[in-house]
């Protein structure tokens, strides 16, 4: 593979990493192929130790020559049931699937987006303040407009 040319990744799913490797220190890649019946097939690389792999999407588990990987089908079902980021329960706590009722930002996002707000408006003002014209009194005041004689 030559530099700066494109290529594939996969994720690896839950507890579909390969016998032996470091799970947090593995990612496979491969040269960019574009029809996908051909990527099981073809040899993937480990970015970190260069080693080959194959992957497999069928089984909960790898084995020691082939990682378990997710298949679009996998993410949705993950994200069906992951808890919400941005939207918190009655008691400040992630949403989730079974979350009911009124919801609301977690306190940290909430402070965050009020934090960031007023920052914006702090740096709006700022600049309208630099660029809006002084009235004429206090320009007048500056020296920046001479007065004129009747």
């Amino acid at each position: 593979m030559k530099p700066f040319n494109f290529l594939l990744t996969c994720y690896v799913k839950q507890f579909g990493y390969p016998l032996g490797v470091n799970p947090e220190r593995f990612h496979l890649v491969a040269p960019y192929e574009l029809d996908p019946s051909r990527w099981l097939e073809m040899p993937w690389i480990d970015q970190y130790t260069g080693k080959p792999y194959q992957i497999t999407t069928v089984g909960f588990h790898a084995n020691r020559q082939a990682a378990r990987v997710k298949t679009y089908g996998d993410v949705l079902r993950e994200y069906e049931f992951h808890p919400g980021s941005k939207s918190a329960d009655a008691k400040g706590k992630p949403s989730g699937k079974q979350t009911t009722g009124l919801l609301q930002r977690p306190p940290e996002l909430a402070r965050a987006i009020r934090g960031e707000v007023s920052t914006v408006f702090a740096g709006a003002w700022r600049v309208a303040s630099a660029v809006t014209p002084a009235p004429p009194e206090r320009a007048r005041a500056a020296g920046r407009i001479q007065s004129r004689a009747p």
